[in-house]
């Protein structure tokens, strides 16, 4: 290595100590960085067609990805993910409204900051044990579902 590699690496950013020793580690992260960075430039500045060609091979290969997903059966229709969010935001809506009904009396008797927050420490416990129980129910069904098309 030249005193002008090492004068350049200085105006370039490199780090190095106080006593102007580097530390071979932080160099070695710095040219990587540096080098990782002159490629995305690199990569920006190409030309049309190649540019596309990268398009395209970067399609293909999320394609195939979704394909083997498909293939694995990890992939599931827009209506049944509709129709499962559509069940868990009615199930913790149905949760939290009779959950909320039994705090009504103490809500309205809270005077203090303490006894809302303690009130408040109270709704936050019921809805969670709530939900809990939702995904419960919703976790056994899944299981029966399973169960029967397995069989």
């Amino acid at each position: 290595m030249s005193a002008e590699s090492v004068r350049k690496w200085h105006l370039g950013g490199c780090p190095r100590k106080d006593d102007g020793t580097f530390v071979v580690a932080e160099v070695v992260t710095w040219l990587r960085a540096r080098d990782v960075e002159a490629e995305r430039t690199k990569a920006k500045s190409t030309d049309a067609p190649k540019t596309e060609l990268n398009r395209k091979l970067s399609v293909e290969a999320d394609l195939k990805e979704l394909q083997l997903a498909q293939l694995r059966g990890e992939l599931v229709t827009i209506e049944v993910h509709d129709e499962q969010i559509g069940r868990i935001v009615g199930g913790f809506a149905a949760v939290a409204k009779g959950q909320l009904t039994r705090f009504e009396r103490d809500i309205v008797r809270s005077t203090t900051a303490a006894d809302a927050r303690k009130l408040t420490d109270r709704i936050h416990a019921a809805l969670m044990e709530g939900a809990q129980g939702l995904a419960d129910d919703l976790d056994a069904e899944a299981a029966r579902d399973t169960e029967d098309d397995a069989a």
